[in-house]
């Protein structure tokens, strides 16, 4: 397979995937949110519902971002200039920690702006941590980081074994 044909599977598998977890994000949550809106007393479900639907498009985006991000630095901008410790793994870890710090601050973000018609709870939150972050972006990276790079992110040596290892 050539490069380029490779660098567009790679891209459109990231927007596929960034998809994918959001659809399977906004089911765990709408059956998580009953509750929060009920403990909430709030009455209508149905205007949460819409929200949290706006809510995880934009997560979906932002999370697709990164990965994106990753993945073009990856792929054009870093280069190896020696075998040995040219390792990417700050870069890697900086944008995860982003990603996690930003599934906290913009879901609050949205809640305030929404002037009371989506109630935010915790447990959404490490929803998208552990889906956007963990799964999403810890696993997709593993799969698409150009193959220069395909053991900088933490664990990819136990999911990707090297060709020649039995």
């Amino acid at each position: 397979m050539s490069r380029t044909a490779k660098t567009v599977l790679s891209i459109i598998g990231i927007i596929v995937a960034a998809a994918v977890v959001s659809v399977i994000v906004y089911y765990i949550g709408t059956a998580v949110g009953k509750s929060i809106v009920a403990e909430a007393g709030a009455k209508d479900f149905s205007i949460w519902k819409k929200e949290y639907l706006s809510l995880i498009k934009i997560m979906g985006v932002v999370s697709g971002a990164a990965l994106l991000l990753w993945y073009a630095c990856s792929r054009f901008f870093f280069r190896i200039t020696m075998a040995f410790g040219e390792g990417k793994r700050a870069t890697w870890s900086i944008l995860m920690g982003i990603l996690a710090v930003l599934c906290f601050v913009i879901p609050y973000a949205y809640a305030a702006a929404s002037h009371g018609k989506f109630i935010m709870h915790i447990l959404l939150s490490l929803l998208f941590v552990v889906f956007y972050g963990v799964i999403y972006y810890w696993g997709g990276s593993i799969f698409v980081t150009a193959d220069a790079f395909k053991y900088t992110p933490v664990g990819a040596m136990m999911v990707r074994k090297p060709k020649n290892r039995k």
